[in-house]
């Protein structure tokens, strides 16, 4: 999990990212771990469509496909694959299954998320603008994330920590 000063040193001099109490900030490239599983978001190849969960354990910090970013457009915020180029899509309500998708985010609300800080130290829920729905994490068995619409404050399935991975995209 990252530490307290990993946290405040990635962050600097970027702009903070509203509903993580100073966690996430724009630009800084992050591993996004599930609280739940422990595993990490996938951004695939370019030009996949699947999303994933996998597990690593220190390989996250060379391995780009678990690098993602986050980006402010004007209905929220986008999250952006480093390995894909892809962005996060919360899909339509009643879909359980995000995807990646390579439209333009700034006005889609398919890629739009908020954030909400939740219990424990560093535990941040992303929710889908489009579909309502939480994204979820699973159990450490499972490596297919899902949208969930359920209170994310003392779920664990349904919090996530950014790690932050010391560098920034221009």
């Amino acid at each position: 999990m990252a530490e307290q000063e990993d946290v405040k040193e990635a962050t600097l001099g970027s702009e903070l990212v509203a509903g993580t109490n100073n966690l996430v900030a724009l630009g800084v490239v992050y591993a996004i771990k599930s609280v739940s599983s422990g595993r990490y978001f996938d951004g695939r190849n370019p030009g996949m469509s699947e999303l994933a969960i996998t597990f690593f354990s220190d390989v996250y910090k060379d391995n780009t496909y678990l690098h993602w970013t986050v980006i402010k457009v004007n209905k929220g915020y986008a999250l952006k694959s480093v390995s894909s180029s892809g962005y996060m899509d919360g899909r339509n309500p009643g879909m359980n299954e995000p995807i990646i998708t390579y439209r333009d985010p700034q006005d889609d609300k398919h890629l739009s998320w908020t954030f909400v800080k939740t219990n424990g130290k560093y535990n941040i829920a992303i929710k889908s603008v489009s579909g309502g729905g939480y994204l979820d994490g699973r159990d450490p068995d499972m490596n297919d994330p899902a949208l969930t619409v359920l209170d994310p404050m003392n779920n664990p399935y349904l919090q996530w920590n950014f790690v932050p991975m010391n560098y920034k995209l221009n």
